[in-house]
């Protein structure tokens, strides 16, 4: 991402730049008003010295070092209405006036609503309506949402530990690792999410997908969680991926799959690591060869160990590909 946003406010907005010049915006400088004296040079150093030491104090309050705990908070989750309407129960949130709601409260946005969730001072979830979300949990150890229907978009600071944000949708739970991400839960329960910035891992049961920066997957409540892929992908690779996630009969599966792994570029690796660990025990073999053909695996990843599934192979392959 390029600098000039920092600079002369020309390039491409930093989400997390934003995020932190929003925090601090209530202690930025104010001219006095007319008629007041301004301070001589030497009292306006020491004002912006200690302005400064107060801005880099509290963003290291609002950014903590990674591996570090937020600071202990009351249980429940400060929302605000930002625009339309939200109601909570029978209580209907006002424009600016922020309410605090405690954990197994519901949350309803109307169609083209939206309402802020702030989480625990590393980040905001806002949610979309027409939209619904149930404030499940909120603790120093977990804080998580369940969004039943409607969008939501997740901006959590970097600095947050892993896993200590998820929202659960009824087709997996989203769990954060540090980035900001959207999703939409379909009436049907149907979920799409997409990773903008950093990572996210999707669960379902035992299983986790992997979702990188710029890429997206779609999950199905009776299916579970479908191949993600890169948003850069070509669409002959995006559309067989798509047949082989909904396809029960196994000829029909292993041509989706061969078109799939025809069509994949080196940018795919990823896509093709999760096929291997995913697909059929007889549909390992060529999805390796294609894997290997296009990011060869650490001495780790044996071919023995990848095509019987191994849980230790496999998981050097991921962090080989992915680099976390």
């Amino acid at each position: 991402m390029s600098d000039d946003f920092l600079w002369d406010r020309s390039g491409e907005p930093d989400p997390l730049v934003e995020e932190l010049e929003r925090k601090l915006r209530p202690l930025r400088y104010a001219s006095p008003p007319a008629g007041v004296a301004r301070p001589r040079p030497r009292r306006a150093a020491f004002v912006w010295i200690a302005a400064a030491a107060a801005g880099i104090a509290i963003a290291f309050t609002l950014f903590p070092k990674s591996g570090e705990r937020a600071p202990e908070r009351a249980p429940g989750y400060e929302v605000a209405l930002l625009e339309g309407e939200a109601t909570v129960g029978s209580l209907a949130l006002r424009r600016e006036e922020p309410q605090r709601l405690g954990e197994g409260s519901v949350l309803r946005c109307g169609a083209g609503s939206r309402a802020r969730i702030a989480i625990a001072g590393l980040g905001d979830a806002d949610l979309e309506g027409p939209a619904e979300i149930a404030l499940e949990r909120s603790s120093a150890e977990l804080h998580r949402l369940f969004l039943r229907h409607g969008g939501l978009r997740a901006s959590i600071s970097p600095s947050a530990r892993p896993r200590l944000f998820q929202v659960g949708t009824p087709a997996g739970t989203a769990v954060d690792l540090g980035c900001i991400y959207t999703m939409a839960v379909r009436p049907d329960g149907r979920t799409e999410l997409r990773v903008q910035l950093g990572r996210v891992a999707f669960e379902i049961g035992k299983r986790s997908v992997f979702v990188w920066s710029g890429a997206s997957c779609v999950a199905d409540p009776a299916r579970g969680a479908g191949t993600p892929v890169d948003d850069a992908a070509g669409e002959s690779l995006r559309s067989a991926l798509r047949a082989y996630d909904g396809e029960d009969d196994a000829a029909a599966r292993r041509r989706h799959l061969e078109t799939a792994l025809a069509a994949a570029r080196s940018s795919d690796a990823r896509t093709l690591w999760h096929l291997l660990g995913a697909t059929e025990r007889e549909l390992r073999e060529p999805v390796y060869e294609r894997l290997a053909a296009l990011s060869p695996p650490p001495a780790r990843a044996t071919r023995e160990a990848c095509l019987r599934g191994d849980a230790d192979a496999l998981e050097a392959w991921r962090v080989d590909l992915m680099g976390w």
